[in-house]
């Protein structure tokens, strides 16, 4: 089931999506020349000592809410060049080069079929400072337009244009989002990534570029021996997030069931039942078939019964490095291609 052509054709009329768009090509074109100059000519310390300094007093920063453009520069390439040792550590060559630029990410907006919880369409970025009314018309516009079809636009952490844009994060976090993105950009040379739009190799994707980010912070996070937070912020962090998964997790599963007796507005005014009750406690927005279909491709509660992050992180364990489990999963362009590999290593 394709778009309307009023959706295809939206750059020709005046629409929401036209009026908010983010253009990838305007961009790389302010950006990039600035951000290869950067990487020319910042020479980061060496020193462990200098370098933690550094970080704390960026993470100083951001905990203000303070932006130092200057500042933000000297970060990015200090945490690409740790990114690039840690995979130069794991045996895999950096390239396309680590690089990324620290700024507000754009919305991306989501579309899946109403019927069942499937991303059929990543539409378009919008602008990274939409309010919510306007997230709203797009949604809206989008729904008129394509009534079989459920709209959700979403903030990110991080996209991988060119340059990647990573959010304005402290330096731990930062390190695994650009590791992630990087990690896209790797897989666009193969056909894991090539083939990313497919809704059955998405999940995939994602569910890959989350390994390699968990895996090199862990190792950026050894060389500058960083502990855990302390234990009672963790466990208080831990337990709601527990909480969350739980609730989001109810909400998937009776969202699939509903849909799968066909009973689509019934599913529909359930989700958003309970996104009203869950409000008081988390910052959500919506709930609908494009929202899991979104969230649902990184694992996690949102993503149901799909058996594919499991399946990941099994072949990740079987593949022994990361250089292998990489060389293993990037040929895959189809579940079909993915079943035969977790076939022959008898997964599940």
């Amino acid at each position: 089931m394709g778009l309307p052509l009023k959706l295809r054709l939206w750059r020709f009329y005046p629409n929401p999506i036209r009026r908010h768009n983010f253009s990838i090509w305007g961009w790389g074109l302010r950006k990039l020349p600035r951000k290869i100059w950067d990487s020319l000519t910042i020479r980061p310390l060496q020193d462990i000592a200098e370098r933690l300094d550094i970080f704390g007093g960026y993470d100083a920063m951001i905990d203000q809410g303070l932006v130092d453009l200057r500042f933000a520069s000297l970060i990015e390439v200090m945490v690409a060049s740790d990114i690039a040792a840690a995979i130069k550590a794991e045996g895999i060559r950096p390239f396309p080069p680590v690089i990324f630029k620290i700024y507000p990410p754009p919305f991306v907006t989501v579309v899946s079929q109403r019927k069942r919880i499937e991303r059929s369409f990543h539409l378009n970025l919008m602008n990274p400072y939409l309010s919510d009314e306007e997230k709203e018309e797009i949604e809206q516009f989008i729904e008129e337009a394509a009534p079989d079809f459920s709209a959700f636009v979403t903030a990110i952490g991080g996209i991988a244009v060119l340059p990647p844009i990573i959010n304005f994060y402290r330096v731990r976090t930062l390190m695994g989002v650009a590791a992630h993105e990087w990690t896209h950009y790797y897989l666009r040379m193969f056909p894991l990534g090539r083939q990313y739009q497919k809704e059955t190799v998405n999940p995939i994707n994602e569910l890959t570029c989350r390994m390699v980010e968990r895996e090199i912070a862990q190792q950026i996070y050894a060389r500058y021996g960083w502990e855990e937070e302390d234990e009672p912020l963790q466990k208080e962090f831990e337990d709601a997030l527990q909480s969350y998964e739980k609730s989001i997790g109810e909400i998937r599963q009776e969202a699939d069931r509903l849909l799968s007796l066909e009973l689509v507005e019934e599913a529909e005014e359930f989700m958003e039942a309970r996104c009203k009750e869950l409000q008081e406690f988390w910052p959500l927005r919506k709930i609908n078939q494009a929202f899991f279909a979104f969230h649902g491709a990184y694992g996690g509660a949102e993503a149901g019964a799909d058996p594919t992050p499991r399946q990941v992180q099994e072949l990740r364990e079987r593949s022994g490095s990361l250089k292998g489990f990489l060389e293993r999963i990037r040929g895959i362009d189809s579940r079909e291609g993915f079943e035969k590999i977790l076939a022959e290593l008898e997964i599940d």
